[in-house]
């Protein structure tokens, strides 16, 4: 195996990219005395995006060091760092206990699970993981904001949020599978759409219905259905 040292370079960016992420959004957030949640929802809506890179790379191996270092940092500093600058970044203070409190880690490793299992479709790896990031983080960042919202009989999740959730996943799907279309096979205009809808449909779905004790886990339930969605689609 020869390296590629511009592939590394370009997974060396990503990473610089990932942690000026969480050191900006994490100053900001203490500068205006903003809910610790900021910062993780900050990162889960942009980290994500990190996976748009992997059209510039031509082997598995490289993008998979990304959540490979990413994954071993986060998971030493909510392990044995509690009050690093980290932790207490990407913890929420109210979930300092249980599965929850480690949400960030479990996003890090669906994406290497899905790059490990998906790679020979990357553009749904990029779409299901937007899913994730830009719905998801859109829902949990903004629909708490908004007055009055329609909550489920079952669960504290509303439907407001649920629609963020699909418009949001709906606009990061497509956007991953027009790039992808741009640097593989060209995919026409209406399957990318229809795609981007079918797995965001299902991403929004799933989420809902991640309750109980599989709440803290939609980090993996999402993005797994809906890559497995829009692979059999």
């Amino acid at each position: 195996m020869v390296l590629d040292f511009s592939e590394i370079g370009i997974i060396l960016a990503v990473y610089v990219y990932v942690l000026a992420l969480l050191i900006g959004a994490e100053i900001a957030r203490r500068r205006l005395s903003l809910k610790s949640t900021f910062t993780r929802h900050i990162i889960h809506l942009f980290a994500g995006a990190s996976v748009l890179v992997l059209p510039l790379t031509s082997e598995w191996y490289y993008p998979f060091m990304i959540p490979v270092g990413l994954g071993l940092v986060v998971g030493l500093a909510l392990a044995f760092a509690k009050k690093s600058f980290i932790s207490t970044a990407m913890v929420d203070e109210k979930e300092t206990a249980g599965a929850h409190a480690y949400g960030p880690l479990y996003y890090i490793i669906s994406i290497g699970v899905l790059i490990l299992v998906g790679w020979s479709r990357r553009d749904l790896i990029m779409a299901s993981v937007m899913i994730m990031a830009w719905g998801d983080g859109a829902a949990s960042m903004f629909a708490p904001f908004i007055e009055n919202r329609h909550k489920y009989s079952f669960s504290q999740k509303s439907i407001e949020g649920s629609v963020l959730m699909l418009l949001a996943g709906f606009l990061g799907a497509s956007l991953a599978l027009f790039i992808s279309s741009t640097f593989y096979a060209a995919i026409p205009l209406s399957r990318i759409l229809t795609t981007a809808l079918v797995g965001s449909l299902v991403g929004t779905a799933v989420e809902l219905l991640t309750v109980g004790p599989m709440q803290p886990f939609d980090n993996f339930t999402v993005p797994f259905a809906a890559f497995a969605v829009m692979y059999f689609l």
